[in-house]
């Protein structure tokens, strides 16, 4: 709900515009991002999109990610997976992928941070952390 986080649309950009396989593993059900990305103007250039619409098992079992990862054609290993609740980053460690926690309001408990690769506090960080600039200016 509400806009997107800060740098999610250069961040998704940049993704795709440097011809990255990329993947959506949600939840929610299709028809609500689809109604999310298009209120915030960006547009569904995933290869993948896995809804919770699907009958996958729900977070924290990693069956999402594990079927992002096989739609994408990709190990498990080879991929990386950006969360924000304390489910989808157990999920997402339980996966064998590169965890990436940039809590929302709502941070998971220490101890769930803790198995995460890395915490950081917004997506610009994550560009930076994975050395892939943002076209954008980041906000002071």
């Amino acid at each position: 709900e509400g806009p997107p986080k800060p740098g999610a649309r250069e961040f998704l950009t940049a993704l795709w515009d440097a011809g990255f396989p990329t993947a959506l593993a949600t939840s929610s059900p299709r028809y609500h991002v689809e109604t999310l990305f298009q209120a915030a103007d960006i547009p569904l250039r995933f290869q993948a999109i896995l809804s919770g619409d699907l009958g996958l098992n729900s977070k924290p079992a990693p069956d999402i990610f594990l079927a992002a990862a096989q739609a994408l054609e990709l190990p498990i290993k080879l991929c990386a997976v950006v969360e924000d609740s304390q489910n989808g980053i157990l999920a997402a460690v339980a996966s064998g992928a590169y965890s990436v926690l940039i809590p929302d309001q709502v941070a998971p408990v220490p101890e769930v941070q803790a198995q995460a690769d890395v915490v950081l506090k917004d997506l610009w960080a994550l560009g930076e952390h994975l050395a892939f600039p943002l076209h954008s200016h980041k906000p002071e």
